[in-house]
Parts: C-alpha cells; sequence; structure tokens
C-alpha cells in the first residue's frame, strides 16, 4: 500500500469525522423554558421538541413583538419563517431541513430547530409561533408562542442579568428612643453587580445540563445533595438620607430632631443560588443564600449650641461615621410576588453611636409589595442597629436606631429598556 494511498484515505477520514452529526441532536430537543431561550454567536443553536408532531395541519413563523400586539397570525405576509438573523428548521429522524416547511414536513418532524446566523454585533428578540392541530384536527390551544432573544458580540448592560440598578425615593420613621416621633424623605441608589454567576455559564455552555438542574420534573444525578450554583456579588446604596445627631460627649439630650444626611455602602456576598422545584408558573424558582461583609459611610451634621436645653447643648462639627458588618443574606432570586425580597442580619460596629464599641446587631429587611410592573414597585423595608441585645448596660441610650421605611422602587434597568424603545 503506497504512502500517498494512506494519506488519501486518512484525509477522507478526518473531513468525514468533521461533518455535523445532526443525528444526535434531535434525541436533545428540550421542553421550551418558561423564562425564554437565549441564543448567541458562541452558542447559536437550539433545538425545540416538536409541540405539532402527530397532527394534520401546521404552521411556523417568526413574529416581533408588535406583530404580537397586533395579533398577527402566521397567515399573514409580515410573519415569517426567516428573520435576518434567525432562521427556523426542522429535525428528523437526525436530518436537517431549513428549506421549505410545508405543513406534512411540520407535522413529522421530530424537533424545530432556531439558528442564529449573526453578521455582527446585535441584540434582537423574535417570537415563535406553532399554528398547528392534533391527530383529531382540534387547533391546539393556547397556540404555542415561544421568545427567542438572540445576542451576539455586543455587551447590553439593560439587559444583561449580572447588572442590576434600582432608585428609590420614599418616607422614612425613626425610633432612637420609645416612638417613632423622627421622619424624613429619602432618596437612594441600590446597584448589583453579579462578578460570577456559574447559573449563567451553565445555561449558555450547556443548557441540557442547566435544564435537569432547575425543572421539577426532572433529576440531576450528579448535582451533589442538592443543585446550586455558586455567586460573588457585589452589593452597593448611596444617596440621601436622615439620622439623628448623636453626641458622643455625652451632653445631647436623647431625642434630637432628625437631619439630612449622605450615607453610602458597598458589600461583597459569596455564596449559592439554590433552584426551586415547583411546577406552579409564576412561583419563586430560586433562593440564594450569601456570606456577606458591608463597610459604610454615613455623614453627621454637627450641632448648635443651646443652653435653653436641660442639659445645654455644646456646639459640635459634622463628621464622617464608619461602620461595617459581617453576617449573611437570604434573598428570592427569581419569580413569585416578592422577587427581590432580602433579609440581612450580622454583626458590626457603627461609629455614630456613643457607645459603638461593643458588637452591634444590625439586620435589613427588604419586602416589594406583590405586582405585575417591571418598571416600579412600592416596597417596605425595616433596618435595625442596635448593641447586643439583652445586655441591659450596652442598651443604655443613646444605643441605636431602627429605620421603618415605605419606597417607591424604581428598576433602573427596565427603564432604560423602555426609554430606548424595547
Amino acid at each position: 500500500m503506497s504512502l500517498s494511498y494512506v494519506f488519501r484515505a486518512s484525509f477522507i477520514s478526518l473531513c468525514l469525522i468533521a461533518l455535523p452529526t445532526y443525528g444526535a441532536d434531535c434525541p436533545k430537543a428540550l421542553d421550551y423554558p418558561a423564562n425564554g431561550v437565549e441564543v448567541t454567536d458562541t452558542n447559536p443553536r437550539f433545538n425545540l421538541k416538536n409541540p405539532a408532531k402527530g397532527g394534520t395541519t401546521a404552521a411556523i413563523c417568526l413574529l416581533t413583538e408588535e406583530d404580537l400586539r397586533n395579533g398577527h397570525q402566521c397567515s399573514n405576509r409580515d410573519a415569517v419563517t426567516e428573520a435576518p438573523l434567525l432562521t427556523v428548521g426542522l429535525c428528523n429522524a437526525g436530518t436537517d431541513d431549513f428549506g421549505a416547511l410545508p405543513a406534512s414536513a411540520i407535522t413529522g418532524a421530530d424537533a424545530i430547530i432556531v439558528l442564529f446566523r449573526p453578521l455582527g454585533p446585535i441584540v434582537t428578540t423574535q417570537y415563535l409561533r406553532i399554528e398547528a392541530t392534533d391527530a383529531q384536527g382540534t387547533a391546539l390551544d393556547p397556540v404555542p408562542v415561544y421568545k427567542i432573544v438572540a445576542r451576539a458580540g455586543v455587551q447590553d448592560f439593560a439587559e444583561d442579568p449580572r447588572y442590576k440598578l434600582w432608585i428609590y425615593t420614599g418616607y422614612t420613621y425613626l425610633r432612637t428612643k420609645a416612638d417613632f416621633r423622627d421622619g424624613f424623605p429619602e432618596l437612594l441608589a441600590r446597584y448589583e453587580t453579579r462578578l460570577y454567576d456559574e447559573g449563567i455559564g451553565i445555561k449558555t455552555a450547556d443548557p441540557a445540563r442547566y435544564r435537569l438542574m432547575t425543572e421539577p420534573a426532572l433529576h440531576c444525578s450528579d448535582c451533589g445533595r442538592f443543585p446550586h450554583f455558586r455567586i460573588l456579588r457585589l452589593y452597593g446604596e448611596t444617596g440621601l438620607t436622615g439620622t439623628a445627631v448623636v453626641n458622643t460627649n455625652g451632653q445631647q439630650p436623647a431625642t434630637t430632631p432628625v437631619r439630612q444626611a449622605f450615607t453610602g455602602s458597598v458589600g461583597a456576598g459569596w455564596g449559592w443560588t439554590l433552584p426551586i422545584a415547583t411546577d406552579k408558573r409564576g412561583a419563586t424558582n430560586a433562593f440564594s443564600i450569601l456570606a456577606i461583609a458591608r463597610l459604610g459611610i454615613l455623614t453627621i451634621p454637627g450641632l448648635d449650641a443651646d443652653s435653653t436645653a436641660t442639659p445645654p447643648i455644646v456646639a459640635t462639627s459634622g463628621k464622617t461615621a464608619y461602620n461595617w458588618m459581617l453576617g449573611y443574606r437570604i434573598e428570592n432570586e427569581s419569580g413569585g410576588n416578592f422577587e427581590g425580597k432580602y433579609f440581612e442580619l450580622g454583626l458590626g460596629e457603627s461609629e455614630q453611636f456613643s457607645r459603638k464599641k461593643v458588637p452591634r446587631l444590625r439586620a435589613d429587611l427588604f419586602v416589594p409589595f406583590p405586582g405585575d410592573n417591571k418598571l416600579f414597585r412600592f416596597a417596605t423595608r425595616m433596618q435595625f442597629d442596635t448593641p447586643t441585645p439583652f445586655n441591659k448596660k450596652e442598651n443604655a441610650d443613646p444605643g441605636g436606631e431602627i429605620r421603618i421605611s415605605l419606597v417607591f422602587n424604581i428598576d433602573a434597568r427596565e427603564l432604560t429598556k423602555r426609554l430606548g424603545g424595547k
């Protein structure tokens, strides 16, 4: 056997191995995730189980969001099976077909293929509509409509789930001694950066495994005792608030009218996102639990002298007080009426108060009111900053504060999307 023959045979074998083996793709067709599908330039294909298989008639088309609002169907002229960047095809018996899509081919296919072929950086959203009848000739009701988000070569911060920004304003009642007589308006911004989120990476690189870990009907045999995604997040808050002016020389009355102050904090959290198995649509489907460390500042206004007070108040200059906390955070990660709800609890110190050299109990509870509006929501917030509980000596006045806030919370990411016409 000549060397040239061996070389030609090896070359042909390599070419055959390099050809796409679509036969293995059809069995991997997935049920459509409730939150939609994302295809990218690095993961350009999604195989969907065919809800029209075995039916008598069927039609497939891609629609825009405006088409959906206008009630368009696949029979409309502007409803097409090929968008500029997204192409719909069929997979049957291991063979892909991106040609014409007659009803007979659709009802016999094992899977429906969505293929993304970008020409450059872009983000686009289309809706795949499948109109079909079952074997008895009854139309599918409701008509399957699936959201497809295609992204290539561009980072859209308004869409990226790793970045969140809220702006909220409201009114806060402050208890510094025995009542909530003091109140003040607030204007704050809260942000969250997901420095690392294992779930986003798995969803993009291995959607089949992501589905095993998140869908209740399936079981992930190699996910340990419970499925989870590791996360590392950065939290922050800044804006205008109010505070009681606390004088560390003991010459101040127990209750002093609050004054406007600037506050800011930054925190880092490391932990897990825990998928929750639920069959109820719209229910909470994930919680996160993190160990968290926070560092904050608060500008404390000075006091004017008041010789008529009992005891007399000596004038003091303003200062910046620092605080820190080590603790944990539990959050309603996604889904349900209380999405975004969180609770933090930990120990730390606060230079704002005269008894700052003891471990302090610090807590923060944020509860949004139920609602379907993604742009804004009303919420309530309760914050505690007190010395160690059940210690009468350390709880001597002035020892801490309790804040109860009613806020109007605006999702700046959603606002950016709407201002951009998305």
